[in-house]
């Protein structure tokens, strides 16, 4: 017990602001509920979707995890040779562009408008932060603190991505929007949180091994020596 006391407390002390980042960062893990389940429903609606159909839904959810099956490897490749953030960035921002671009396809009724997005949302940029968010959380912390460090920021920011169905449907038609503008506003909240979260994160693809996750007394100290 003493040990573990002594764990979170280096951790928060010392990578508070990993832990904050990794867990904004995690939140777009909500682009991926609010595809599998919250348009899933919203396109089987008889008003808003128009009956696009559970099973054709299910469909493009398939297709859209067997396309990102050959995108992430290479996504992964170019993280290493440019970097994690601009991959990851971009793929936020392609996340907000395009949820919002199928959702609106789906109250307009458009099946192979709203499937073709909704495959370009899981095979492309929503693949682009599966790819490299991994790594990317790992990499801010030492070895000691990894496990600990990306668990505490992870497991809070896909609780919220969990929820993001639920927060989706209460804001269908709010404030008399068309049925898909809240959502999309709500999905593009999350991107946008998770992308200005890395605009203000350390890149560390380049970083050696036994570097990762030193604080600054730490770097100063190796540097001296």
């Amino acid at each position: 017990p003493a040990a573990q006391e002594n764990l979170f407390a280096g951790l928060f002390k010392h990578h508070w602001g990993s832990v904050l980042h990794v867990f904004f960062c995690a939140l777009i893990a909500g682009i991926g509920t609010i595809f599998t389940v919250f348009t899933l429903s919203f396109a089987n609606d008889p008003v808003y979707g128009n009956n696009l159909g559970a099973t054709n839904w299910l469909w493009v959810t398939a297709i859209g995890n067997a396309v990102s099956v050959l995108t992430m490897p290479l996504f992964a490749i170019l993280s290493d040779k440019v970097g994690r953030r601009p991959v990851f960035i971009i793929g936020d921002i392609g996340c907000v562009i395009v949820t919002a671009l199928m959702l609106w396809a789906v109250s307009a009724h458009n099946l192979m408008l709203a499937a073709g997005l909704g495959i370009l949302l899981f095979g492309i940029p929503y693949a682009m932060t599966n790819a490299v968010w991994p790594v990317t959380y790992s990499e801010l912390f030492a070895t000691k603190d990894r496990a600990t460090g990306m668990a505490v920021g992870t497991q809070f920011g896909f609780m919220i991505g969990g929820f993001a169905p639920v927060f989706c449907a209460l804001l269908v038609g709010v404030g008399g929007t068309p049925a898909w503008v809240g959502p999309a506003i709500y999905a593009g909240l999350i991107a946008s949180a998770s992308a200005l979260s890395l605009v203000f994160m350390r890149e560390t693809f380049r970083t050696p091994l036994d570097q990762l996750g030193l604080t600054k007394a730490e770097r100063a100290a190796l540097d001296a020596a």
